[in-house]
């Protein structure tokens, strides 16, 4: 039964971590198109920001797969 709850908290976590990766690249496709629009480089340092972040959480959902985190 502790097996059970531990890896159903594992999945809701999981789909936890894969909608906010989906909300991030939904505001980096927005980010890449003000980028295109503008050229503002203060944008990139956004963009920069949000990728390291989806590095960060797709590394929580590997690590709730179970795979070893790529660098």
């Amino acid at each position: 039964a502790l097996e059970e709850s531990d890896a159903a908290q594992l999945a809701e976590a999981r789909a936890r971590f894969e909608q906010m990766r989906d909300s991030l690249d939904a505001g980096l496709e927005k980010l890449f198109g003000r980028y295109d629009e503008t050229g503002d480089r203060g944008v990139l340092e956004q963009i920069r920001g949000q990728l390291n972040r989806r590095k960060y959480i797709t590394n929580l959902i590997a690590t709730a797969n179970g795979e070893r985190i790529q660098h």
